[in-house]
């Protein structure tokens, strides 16, 4: 939206997304924290019943699925993930991730029962990895969630969109959000003897 004061962005909101885990006061409080950290637009209004929220508009480039093969790119994203992950995250409900997902196991279940045993798989595999990521070694960090090229912006600075799966917990669900993604950013995951997000406890 262009105006005389300058251009934002308005993201609406979609009606069902609170069962998708969505809580939109924390993606509204986890962006505003960012955005101090200089990762991410600034908010300039949230709608008190959360049908939309305004923010700065950020021009640049949108990211590509090839740019999480380039190690410059991927440099770029691990830095701005340092910073990110050294902010201090305010107080905001918790996402749990466990209970999102069986959650969804049930509605997929109710629909297609045949793919239950599939997904029952999946989730003994995904709950293994919930519980080997926690680590007292790691403090709780501010995540952003969803790092899908889409919502990666900028080539020598780069900002973070779409906050509705930020979150405060591991900072490792970023690193594996990446790698789920994108697999062609594994061979880079030590850039220059350091974790992708910089962080030397790995």
């Amino acid at each position: 939206v262009e105006t005389l004061t300058g251009r934002f962005v308005v993201r609406l909101r979609e009606t069902g997304a609170r069962s998708l885990g969505v809580d939109h006061q924390r993606e509204a409080q986890l962006q505003l924290a960012a955005a101090a950290a200089g990762v991410a637009p600034a908010g300039v209004h949230l709608d008190p019943q959360h049908r939309f929220l305004i923010m700065d508009h950020i021009p640049g480039p949108t990211w590509s699925r090839a740019d999480f093969s380039d190690a410059t790119k991927l440099r770029l994203l691990a830095t701005t993930l340092r910073s990110l992950h050294a902010v201090e995250p305010p107080i905001v409900a918790d996402f749990d991730l466990r209970a999102l997902m069986h959650a969804h196991r049930q509605r997929i279940v109710a629909v297609a029962p045949a793919e239950a045993a599939s997904i029952d798989s999946l989730l003994r595999r995904a709950d293994l990895a919930l519980d080997a990521v926690r680590s007292a070694e790691r403090e709780p960090a501010l995540i952003h969630g969803d790092l899908h090229h889409s919502n990666l912006i900028g080539t020598e600075r780069l900002w973070l969109l779409d906050w509705e799966y930020g979150a405060v917990t591991d900072p490792l669900y970023d690193l594996g959000c990446v790698l789920a993604y994108y697999p062609q950013a594994e061979p880079h995951e030590r850039l220059g003897g350091a974790p992708l997000d910089g962080d030397e406890r790995g």
